[in-house]
């Protein structure tokens, strides 16, 4: 693509889906055109190549550590006292089961 060919509006509407590209959570038709642009266009590429090393980064991360118990415990108490008590109908133990 020639500058003269840059689109800036097909560019912004493909990285506006690109963490949904990513995670695999767009329609086949709607993937097939991000896959078509990512083709065609550099930028909007290499975009995506950075956004998939960072989350592989931050997958990596984040299942190597856990929060302390105590820090986990008061956690899920302030998530219970900020909603209504019908939202968490499960018990928490069922919630870990759940996750």
């Amino acid at each position: 693509m020639s500058l003269t060919e840059f689109d800036h509006k097909a560019c912004a509407r493909v990285r506006s889906y690109l963490d949904s590209y990513l995670s695999g959570e767009l329609l086949v038709e709607t993937n097939h055109d991000i896959q078509r642009h990512l083709a065609e266009c550099r930028n909007c590429a290499g975009e995506v190549e950075a956004r998939a090393r960072m989350t592989n980064l931050l997958r990596r991360v984040t299942t190597q550590e856990t929060a302390p118990a105590a820090l986990r415990e008061r956690i899920w108490e302030r998530i219970r006292a900020s909603q209504p008590a019908a939202v968490f109908p499960l018990s928490r133990g069922s919630m870990m089961l759940a996750t």
